[in-house]
């Protein structure tokens, strides 16, 4: 798993609304660098952590 092209790996807490989209806060939109619609991401739970919290991983283009 380690070499599937991984740019950045953020922890973030997201939000799983009524139709199973992720909803970022916007203020960490802000403060993270690229985090642009349509690019290929990650979500995966931090198990080490809270529950609340996944793993948001960018991919290389």
């Amino acid at each position: 798993m380690a070499e599937c092209g991984i740019m950045s790996k953020i922890a973030i807490p997201v939000v799983i609304d009524a139709r199973f989209r992720i909803v970022i806060p916007k203020e960490i939109r802000e403060e993270v660098e690229g985090l642009e619609p349509g690019e290929k991401w990650l979500l995966e739970y931090d198990l080490a952590g809270s529950e609340e919290q996944l793993i948001l991983r960018r991919l290389r283009r």
